[in-house]
This record gives C-alpha cells, sequence and structure tokens, in this order.
C-alpha cells in the first residue's frame, strides 16, 4: 500500500517515482484479513485486532522506492544543467551510471545495494563529463533536491498510519533504494510525515535489499521476539514472498500499482504524462463512482496535455497567418472552442470566433447540389461519401438510396436489379462502382431535391454565420482528417462568389503531402498541430490508432447535425434524433467528465498556477503527443475497458453503434482483419486479447493478427 509516491520533477530536472509501501503488525488472526478491500483505512481498528493492548506490536512500513522512468527523466537535466557546457546526453550517462556502479559492485563484493555516491563516481568518470565536476556537482544537487521537493502524500494512508500510531503500534519504513538514510529522512520530513515513523531502513545503508529477503533479518533483529508483525505490501515478489519466508505475516495490497506501459525512446517529453496520470490516479482513488474517476483522470493527463497544447499552437498559427475569424466546427471542436475561451485567446490574437454547426452529411450533399447544377454529375469523391460511407458490412443495397426516400419502381426503373440483384440483399462491395455509374446515369433528378433542401438551408445558414464574407480572413479548426469539411466549405464559398480560401487548423491529416507542410492549394491552407509529428512515426501510428478515439473523446454536447431549418429570420441546426437520450446519456455519464476534468486544468494553467505539481511551460506539442502514444498504442487495462467500450458510428449517418473494441474474438482468418480495425484501434484490441488469456485457445489466429503489426516499432510489437 504506498504512502508516498514521487510523481513531479524539480522544475527542468528529475523526476522518479518513490512508493511507500505500508507493512502493519500486530496481535493479527491472519484470516481477519480476508475481507480488506479499499476501504482498509476506515476498518483499521478491527484489522489489526482487539488485543492490541495486552502486548507490544509493531506496525512495519515496507518503504519500497522504486525508480519509473527514471531514463526519461534525468533527460530533463539536458536542458538544464546547460550553464556553458553542453550537457546533452545527460540522461544516458545518468541511467547507465547507474547500471555500471551496480555492475561494479556485484562483481567486487557480490553487493546487493549501492549508494548514491558510488552511482555519482561514474557520472563524473564518464567521458563526456570530462572536466565538468561543477556540472555534475549541479546534477548531483538537483537530483536530491528533486527526491525531497516531489513527494506527494497519498491521504488516506496518512491517515491510517496516524491511527495505527494512536493505537500504540510502532512504525518502521524499510526501503529498497540507493538514497541514504538520512536523505530518505529528509524526504519525509519534507512532506511532515518524519514523525509517523519510528524507524527508518533503508537497503543502501545496510547493502541488503528486500528483493534478496536479506534485509527482512536485519529489520528482525530490532525488532522484540514476542512482536507480531503484519507486513503490507504491493510487490508480490519483495513484499509478500520474501517477507513470509523470513517469518513475517504479509498482505498482497496492489491499490495503488499502476500498470508499466511499454517503453520507448529516451525522451523527457513522457515526464509530464506520467506525473499527471499517477497524480490523476491518487485523486481517483477517493472518487466513489469508478465510471466517472477513470474519465477524470483521462482528462487531467491526456485531455488537459493535449488539448492545452493544441490552443497555444493554434494561437501561435492565428498571429503568424493574420486570421481574423475562427470557426469551431462541430462537434469535435466545440471542447477546443471551450479551452480558447478559458485562455481568453481571442483578446490575445485579435480575432474574433464562433461555433459552426458542420457536419458530413450536411456539406456533402450542398456539395452534391452544386455538382449536378454545375456540372450535371456527381464526382467521384461525391460518389464515394454516398456509397461506401453509407454502408457497412451488415448493409444491405436498399440501405444506399434509404436517405433520399425514392420507391423500389423509381430506384429500378432502369434495370439497377438485373445488375446488383435484390434491393435487400446485403452489400457486394465488387458492385458499387457499377451502383455509381447508375446514380450518374439515371437518379440524380430524383436525388436532387434533397440535396437542393439541404444546400438551401445550409447557405441560409452559412450566409447568417459570415462564411461567405470576403474581407475577412478566416479559418476552420477540427480535429481533421482528410480536408474534406474544408474543401466543402470553399466549394460552397465559391458557389457564392467567395474566392479568398479558407484556411484549416487541425489535429492531424492523413499522409496529405500538402496539407502536412501547409500548402494544399485546392483546400486552401491545412496545417496540422500533431499531424507532422505523427508521420514520423512509422505508418501513422498515432493516427492508425487514435482517429476514433480522439473523436469521441471530443464529442459535444448535441447530437450531429442533419440539416438546417429556418426560425424567422434566423436558422438554426437541426440534430439527429437521439433515441431515448442514448447519445446524450452516454455523453454526460462518460466523456463529459473527461473534457470537464481537462477544461478545470487548462483554468488552473491559464491563472498561472501548477495542475498536479505541473506548470503551463511544462506542456508543449511533444508532451501531448508523447502522451498519446502511451494511451493510444501502449494502452493499460482500464484504458481499454472503459475506451474499449465506446460505441463508435462507423458511417455518416449514424445508424449503426458499435464498440471500439468488440468482446468477441475472431472464429477464422476473414474475421481478424475486421476484428483488428473495424473500431479503429488495432493496439487496444491486441492488448484485449492479449489480457483476456485466451491467445493460446487458438494461437494460429492470434499470430496471425501479430502479423498486422511488422511495420509497427519493435518496443511496441513486444507488447503482444
Amino acid at each position: 500500500m504506498p504512502l508516498i509516491r514521487q510523481l513531479q520533477h524539480f522544475h527542468n530536472a528529475l523526476a522518479q517515482i518513490i512508493d511507500v509501501v505500508i507493512g502493519n503488525a500486530g496481535d493479527v488472526d491472519a484470516a481477519g484479513t480476508d475481507g480488506i478491500n479499499g476501504k482498509l483505512v476506515f476498518q483499521t481498528v478491527n484489522l489489526f485486532g482487539s488485543q492490541a493492548a495486552e502486548r507490544e506490536h509493531t506496525v512495519l512500513f515496507d518503504n519500497e522506492i522504486k525508480v519509473l522512468s527514471c531514463a526519461f527523466c534525468f533527460e530533463q537535466l539536458d536542458k538544464f544543467l546547460a550553464h556553458g557546457f553542453d550537457a546533452k546526453g545527460f540522461a544516458k550517462i545518468r541511467f547507465d551510471a547507474e547500471n555500471r556502479a551496480r555492475a561494479i559492485a556485484w562483481a567486487a563484493t557480490k553487493a546487493e545495494e549501492i549508494t548514491f555516491d558510488e552511482i555519482y563516481q561514474q557520472v563524473q568518470a564518464a567521458p563526456q563529463l570530462a572536466g565538468a565536476a561543477s556540472l555534475v556537482a549541479t546534477a548531483r544537487e538537483a537530483e536530491i533536491q528533486a527526491e525531497k521537493v516531489a513527494c506527494v502524500a497519498i491521504a488516506d494512508q496518512v491517515e491510517l498510519i496516524k491511527r495505527l500510531k494512536a493505537a500504540g503500534k510502532t512504525i518502521i519504513f524499510v526501503s529498497d533504494m540507493y538514497l541514504s538514510q538520512e536523505q530518505i529522512s529528509t524526504i519525509l520530513a519534507y512532506n511532515q510525515i518524519d514523525t509517523l515513523c519510528d524507524h527508518l531502513f533503508v537497503s543502501s545503508e545496510y547493502n541488503q535489499t528486500k528483493h534478496t529477503g536479506k534485509i527482512w533479518n536485519v529489520v528482525r533483529k530490532h525488532i522484540p521476539a514476542n512482536h507480531r508483525i503484519l507486513h503490507i505490501g504491493d510487490n508480490l515478489h519483495s513484499d509478500v514472498e520474501q517477507p513470509k519466508q523470513a517469518g513475517i505475516s504479509t498482505l498482497h495490497y496492489p491499490r495503488f500499482i499502476a500498470e508499466r506501459r511499454v517503453g520507448a525512446s529516451l525522451s523527457a517529453d513522457l515526464v509530464p504524462f506520467s506525473i499527471l496520470s499517477r497524480l490523476a490516479d491518487l485523486d481517483a482513488q477517493k472518487e466513489t463512482d469508478r465510471e466517472e474517476a477513470f474519465w477524470r483522470k483521462l482528462g487531467k493527463s491526456l485531455g488537459a496535455l493535449t488539448l492545452y497544447s493544441y490552443v497555444q499552437w493554434l494561437a501561435g498559427q492565428v498571429k503568424r497567418n493574420k486570421i481574423e475569424h475562427v470557426y469551431f466546427c462541430a462537434r469535435d471542436a466545440q471542447v477546443i472552442q471551450a479551452a480558447w475561451d478559458i485562455c481568453d485567446l481571442d483578446k490575445s490574437c485579435g480575432t474574433t470566433s464562433g461555433y459552426l454547426y458542420v457536419s458530413r452529411k450536411v456539406l456533402h450533399y450542398s456539395t452534391c447540389y452544386t455538382e449536378i447544377i454545375q456540372n450535371g454529375r456527381l464526382s467521384d469523391k461525391s460518389l464515394l461519401f454516398l456509397v461506401e460511407h453509407s454502408i457497412n458490412e451488415n448493409s444491405a443495397f436498399r440501405d444506399i438510396f434509404k436517405p433520399f426516400n425514392l420507391s423500389d419502381e423509381v430506384i429500378d426503373k432502369h434495370g439497377l436489379h438485373d445488375i446488383i440483384g435484390p434491393l435487400d440483399n446485403l452489400v457486394d462491395w465488387s458492385k458499387t462502382a457499377l451502383i455509381k455509374d447508375y446514380i450518374n446515369s439515371y437518379l440524380l433528378d430524383d436525388m436532387l431535391p434533397t440535396f437542393k433542401g439541404v444546400f438551401d438551408n445550409a447557405m441560409g445558414y452559412y450566409r447568417q454565420e459570415g462564411v461567405f464574407r470576403d474581407d475577412r480572413k478566416a479559418a476552420i479548426v477540427d480535429l481533421g482528417w482528410a480536408g474534406t469539411m474544408q474543401a466543402a466549405l470553399i466549394d460552397l464559398r465559391r458557389y457564392a462568389g467567395v474566392e479568398q480560401n479558407l484556411a484549416g487548423y487541425y489535429y492531424g491529416l492523413w499522409g496529405i503531402s500538402e496539407a502536412i507542410a501547409g500548402k494544399s492549394y485546392h483546400n486552401g491552407v491545412m496545417f496540422s498541430a500533431f499531424g507532422n509529428k505523427f508521420e514520423q512515426l512509422k505508418n501513422a501510428l498515432l493516427l492508425r490508432n487514435g482517429v476514433n478515439l480522439l473523436e469521441n473523446l471530443h464529442s459535444a454536447n448535441h447530437e450531429t447535425t442533419v440539416d438546417f431549418k429556418q426560425v424567422g429570420d434566423a436558422f438554426e441546426p437541426m440534430f439527429k434524433k437521439d433515441v431515448h437520450y442514448r447519445y446524450l446519456g452516454w455523453f454526460n455519464s462518460t466523456i463529459a467528465h473527461f473534457q470537464a476534468a481537462a477544461l478545470d486544468a487548462i483554468r488552473t494553467w491559464h491563472s498561472g498556477e501548477k495542475h498536479l505539481t505541473l506548470s503551463a511551460d511544462e506542456v508543449s506539442i511533444d508532451t501531448a503527443i508523447a502522451a498519446m502514444m502511451q494511451v493510444f498504442c501502449s494502452p493499460n487495462k482500464q484504458e481499454i475497458a472503459h475506451l474499449g467500450q465506446i460505441m463508435h458510428a462507423a458511417t455518416y449517418a449514424h445508424a449503426e453503434f458499435r464498440p471500439i473494441v468488440e468482446n468477441e474474438l475472431p472464429k477464422n482468418e476473414s474475421e481478424v482483419y475486421s476484428f483488428l480495425y473495424g473500431g479503429g484501434w488495432p493496439c487496444g484490441v491486441m492488448k484485449y486479447w492479449c489480457n483476456s488469456g485466451l491467445q493460446a485457445t487458438n494461437s494460429h489466429l492470434y499470430n496471425v493478427a501479430k502479423n498486422e503489426f511488422a511495420a509497427y516499432p519493435e518496443f511496441i510489437r513486444n507488447q503482444f
């Protein structure tokens, strides 16, 4: 049971994680521990027995100090320690120094532990730091300071210890750590919990560790023989198996254990997400609603980093390109606009902004109308939308024509039945090209009234919102991914006589080289905050795994726009009917909490304060990418469980929803591809398969699925 978890780094110095694991002792019946749960703190008296006054008792706090991703954190010193010396690569030097110190100590004396001084002896000995004694000294002190000030006490654990002290228990902390006893004592004192500890044992002082079990013999020598000990810890080997061998009763309590994610390249960019996610996890332990707690935790970490970094990037782009008005496009940009407004960026950028109701259906139908009027036919792009994007593997041919209210007689008046077969048959995807030709040849006049109705209303609304103004430089904001929304709006502007292009600012863009470079001439200028970074990852891994997740995390508090209606002199959006509040109910119970937590963090940063110990100047596009990479490509079990159950609409009509992670595993090779990619989260699906423990039930299909990741970096493939 962790007491202290270090989750912050000292300015741009280091970050490590300290878990102080609590062990408890007393006259305890081991059988009485069976019912221990998350409310342990409120069961203290009964838990530790009712006969405490009859004899001396000892409470053993297992101060298990672990280093989590320290190599990433050490890289912060590359920036912090310049001082006229090129400190690039210090992170690797510090990381290697510890490994080298351990190897030397083991070779010399079979030492189980090393000291902080021994580590820095090896740091100083690094050839890259020859003649840089002052820099090494600065680094050493920075690391010590980081250890001291970057600790956060877990409130309920402190309360538990206080109650144990009040019950007359003796409290002992035990730590596997290279820091000295004095240094750890300083950490405890800084967090005002040193008075709760009667004795402290640190492996570096005794050259014996919990891992090998030898330090338990040291501890036992300091505890009277008539004392009974119950040790509670998180590590199954060091905190349960080893103390049992020393005659110590144990209780495995992994409540605060964070699931390890896969590693990545040595980078300081991972540190902010690590800090926020772990501190947010501690906050989540206090929540009674576990569903809400998860979404708020994700909002405090991933959501905060992504939204804040993006709106700051967006502000820079808007200023640089002298944008005068910004349209935040429904529905994905609603929460982005909220973040923009919190940061008062209209004022700092000298712009105006507003929320623009758009949807794929409204814009494509409007474009279809202009194409028929101007060209007498639909473009390949429009036909792709109307046919392929309106159906899935469970659709019938009839579903393509449903939006147009066409009778069977009208649809088949030129012999479509002879071309594709009955309308109620499941779609044969090989025949979609024939359907497109048939539409262009025979059905345009019948479909035109539907297109015209949407077009007329859309033009009225967009004229109302100033979309057709030619006297100001405007831009749209959306998640991405192909720039089709921007292209459609530009087509409507040109139809209305506006020649000036719209700019577009996005999260990411699919493999559009011109767009990535900000030079898409047809669609107007297109820039993406994360897109150019996505493309640096082989096969655009973040986009491949993150599009559906990002779209759902950026959902709005309204359904998709299907049309507009005129009310008096104004045009208002019409939304897809939310049957029994299915969508809004889901949104309010999940995504709303995610967004609210993220926006709360942004308010904190905008006010100049720190959010969960992290300051605003530590947030960047790179830190957001690192966070997304962790969640999208290396999700933990909690993320898979909650994110995987998001119901995602695969077609523009939002007629059918499916979970991002299907629970039913594929039964044959033909189902593998759909299983992996149907929800747009292949890494999450594979992790789900791994977590299920069912790989061996059909190892052939599992290996077929694994082969889909052959082009992924090794550190991702190794998860599966």
